[in-house]
């Protein structure tokens, strides 16, 4: 994830956070818009992602966390999740029109 970012625009100073927290993988978005455009063509979607992390938790493993334990493990599961079901609705609508680059990331 990106830190944010103060950036001056027209003598006027914006802070800007990371994409991700709004929507952490854009191409269901992009689709969408594609389709709003380019009513009646075919769409192509490439959508190349940062590296998923591959990671299992086992119950001896978790079951005596605490609260502040689960914080890192749920947000990489929050954020991951709505990316994967974008994936499999986008694989649903485009069928072979649609690829998703993802490397595996070991933890």
């Amino acid at each position: 994830y990106f830190e944010p970012k103060a950036l001056t625009i027209s003598n006027k100073t914006l802070t800007f956070i990371d994409g991700g927290i709004g929507s952490n993988s854009p191409a269901l978005a992009a689709y969408a818009e594609a389709k709003r455009i380019f009513p009646n063509d075919e769409i192509y979607l490439v959508s190349i992602g940062a590296g998923e992390i591959q990671q299992s938790l086992s119950l001896p493993e978790v079951k005596d966390w605490g609260s502040l334990t689960w914080v890192r493990p749920l947000c990489e599961m929050l954020f991951d999740g709505p990316t994967k079901l974008n994936d499999e609705n986008l694989q649903i609508f485009l069928g072979n029109n649609y690829v998703r680059l993802q490397a595996k990331v070991k933890n």
